[in-house]
């Protein structure tokens, strides 16, 4: 009963989402807009069938620009409750460059999964971030909604997907960002189940992405990101 509510919550967050998304005030669009290249990998070191190590390295460069690169690492621990839920805890440094500054973000995050009927998955993740830009300490909430659908394909699995994430900062006190995002995962190995602690498995992610946030400049990025994680 309760992830039967869980589910029916996360859907309407979805529909809210996309309502807030498609508005005619955050659907204009201006010349100010950046197209960028967000390449990424990730390493999963399990510990036990509870807990996880989750290793990343991403870029964000400007592909029609002369924006610096900026680069951000991050180490992190998973674990899996009650089947449906991943929580996480971690932290992320951002190198400072020449288009802005240093960030160190403490992150918790929350994750639930619910299969659907014809091998449909909806995700909903929660994030708490706990940043420090330039010293300056301020706090952001993340909301996002995913759902996928594995096909297999021989010995693999190919899993198309779309998400919506809102973000409130507590800098502008708004809710200021907004993203929607199409892509694949292309797992190398056949995935038997919906969970999320995959073993021994290399998954190829391939997305297009769409960013708006009123309090930034350039207001809007449009982004081809590609992430090779590896499940060991």
């Amino acid at each position: 009963m309760a992830c039967r509510t869980w589910s029916l919550i996360s859907i309407s967050r979805l529909v809210l989402l996309l309502l807030l998304l498609a508005s005619p005030g955050r659907a204009q669009q201006t010349d100010q807009t950046t197209r960028q290249f967000w390449p990424e990998i990730d390493v999963y070191l399990p510990i036990n069938e509870k807990f996880r190590a989750f290793l990343t390295g991403r870029v964000r460069t400007g592909i029609d620009n002369d924006q610096r690169p900026t680069w951000q690492i991050g180490a992190h621990l998973d674990y899996f409750w009650r089947k449906r839920w991943t929580l996480r805890a971690g932290y992320r440094y951002a190198f400072p460059s020449r288009d802005q500054g240093s960030e160190k973000r403490i992150l918790t995050e929350q994750t639930f999964s619910q299969p659907l009927p014809n091998r449909f998955v909806f995700h909903d993740r929660i994030r708490q971030e706990y940043r420090w830009l330039n010293h300056d300490f301020s706090m952001r909430f993340r909301n996002r909604v995913m759902l996928q659908r594995d096909f297999s394909l021989n010995k693999r699995t190919l899993s198309p997907y779309g998400n919506a994430e809102i973000m409130y900062d507590t800098r502008f006190n708004t809710f200021n960002r907004y993203r929607l995002a199409v892509g694949t995962q292309i797992m190398l190995r056949r995935r038997d189940s919906f969970l999320m602690n995959l073993r021994r498995q290399k998954v190829i992610d391939i997305y297009y992405l769409w960013q708006g946030d009123s309090r930034s400049q350039p207001e809007h990025v449009q982004a081809i990101g590609v992430t090779v994680g590896f499940h060991f």
